[in-house]
């Protein structure tokens, strides 16, 4: 049962588990709704889909392509477990622990099944590809909730050189494992870019998302900044691995340094000092 109306939406609805979506939906995040969130989740993503990526090249089970499934959705990576699923239940998951609103809540849980199901009717994945996804975001959630406050008071209060060898290292670490995948290479190089524009963040500009309505809402234009730079440098860098690897690297702190810090120039933010005494105030 295929009527072109949830065709078009489902076909849009599964874009959300792209990279674009990611692209797309990380800063919105990160700049105008809680920065601190924001480097929570961009950690845990990372984290998660790149332990998606791994298990995919481990496992390695073929994309349906039996006579009876309709695929729409032509993929080239193995099928187990899916990406799309991992993907936006951990992000949206986690936003759902994070974010104490039911009304909010329950539409993050529409859009994770959504997704999920579309992947399903498209005939990019079967539906134990969508289980194994949500069992793996949910083991990382929840190691995740039960490490992260105990981790993160003790990289605060590191040293320098250990934070940015850690930021460095441990997604190098995870992308020596498969070297040749484009996708990990993507993954691997935005988190490095991600960290170490939070470390240059917390260390030297403290950008805070808070802010009117407004203000929010033209942070969030910060988004041609980054398309801009992500198109540029596809153009210019050379292609293959190296360049992918520069380009990703150099997004990833584009969204968690260069625009926050764009932002504070042109008045659009305040820095979390700021915030900070204004509220004892």
């Amino acid at each position: 049962w295929h009527p072109p109306w949830l065709t078009a939406f489902l076909k849009a609805i599964t874009k959300v588990g792209d990279k674009e979506g990611y692209i797309l939906l990380f800063p919105l995040i990160y700049w105008c709704v809680n920065e601190r969130w924001g480097r929570r989740i961009g950690i845990l993503t990372m984290a998660s889909l790149s332990l998606n990526t791994l298990l995919k090249t481990l496992v390695n089970i073929p994309r349906p392509s039996a006579p009876a499934v309709k695929v729409m959705v032509v993929e080239h990576s193995a099928s187990f477990p899916s990406g799309h699923a991992q993907g936006t239940l951990t992000i949206w998951g986690y936003l759902a622990v994070l974010w104490k609103s039911w009304p909010v809540r329950v539409c993050l849980f529409l859009l994770v099944v959504s997704i999920a199901y579309s992947r399903i009717y498209l005939g990019a994945h079967y539906p134990q590809d969508i289980l194994g996804g949500w069992t793996f975001a949910l083991l990382s959630l929840g190691l995740f909730v039960w490490l992260e406050p105990k981790v993160s008071a003790r990289l605060l209060a590191a040293p320098l050189w250990l934070q940015v060898s850690l930021a460095i290292c441990i997604p190098l670490l995870i992308w020596t494992l498969h070297p040749n995948s484009k996708t990990l290479t993507t993954i691997a190089s935005a988190w490095i870019g991600v960290n170490l524009g939070i470390i240059a963040d917390i260390r030297m500009l403290q950008f805070s998302a808070a802010g009117t309505f407004r203000h929010r809402a033209l942070r969030y234009l910060g988004i041609f900044v980054v398309v801009i730079i992500l198109v540029a440098l596809k153009k210019l860098l050379p292609t293959g691995q190296v360049g992918r690897f520069i380009r990703y690297s150099i997004v990833g702190c584009s969204i968690t340094f260069l625009v926050p810090w764009l932002f504070i120039k042109l008045g659009w933010t305040q820095t979390t000092q700021d915030v900070g005494s204004q509220s004892s105030t």
